[in-house]
């Protein structure tokens, strides 16, 4: 069986059939997400870890009576901002919040705040990179040249023998199907900043 093919909703109901490669393509597919989430809010990395992991772990735990209304990603979501706010709850009540510039030996280059850069950085092209690459042809190039090279619509206007206008219209419509297909992926970016 493809995992990588089934709906979330397909990949769900086959949890509940205890089916170990459904869990494992939901994680692969969310728990890049969820530690952004959880590193947007949470300074220790180990936390953050433990966090997604014990997200995937609950979902396992309740296969078998799983009731998703919304969709898969906004559940995750919802277990992991539960999760980071009895974290935070449970860290205020002992007093005692451990922040990693309070710590003595660390290494700069891996905190939490660079981890979470690098992996937001890395997101946003692969999302970015697989969306220009389904535009169709001639957007995709005129693109391209506009943004990657810098080109003008005169200069990408006379490099394709192309008018100014159909260059417009080209680039207009990568516009449009680019804000579409990365709707997601800004969705993403927002999220941690509505709770």
């Amino acid at each position: 069986m493809d995992y990588k093919a089934l709906s979330d909703k397909e990949l769900v109901g086959a949890l509940s059939h205890d089916d170990q490669q459904a869990l494992g393509e939901l994680y692969d597919r969310y728990w890049k997400r969820l530690l952004l989430i959880s590193l947007s809010k949470l300074s220790v990395a180990a936390d953050v870890e433990e966090i997604v992991n014990d997200t995937f772990y609950d979902l396992w735990r309740s296969r078998k009576k799983l009731d998703i209304k919304t969709n898969v990603a906004r559940y995750l979501f919802a277990i992991v901002r539960y999760k980071i706010f009895a974290h935070l709850a449970a860290a205020k009540k002992r007093k005692h919040i451990v922040r990693l510039d309070d710590l003595e030996g660390i290494d700069y280059s891996t905190t939490a705040e660079s981890t979470l850069d690098a992996l937001l950085v890395e997101e946003c092209q692969g999302q970015i990179e697989q969306a220009v690459n389904n535009l169709p042809d001639k957007c995709k190039l005129v693109f391209k040249l506009s943004r990657n090279q810098g080109l003008s619509i005169n200069q990408i206007s006379q490099r394709l023998e192309l008018s100014p206008k159909t260059v417009e219209g080209h680039l207009s419509n990568a516009l449009k199907k680019l804000r579409v297909s990365l709707s997601q992926l800004i969705s993403i970016l927002i999220f941690p900043f509505l709770f």
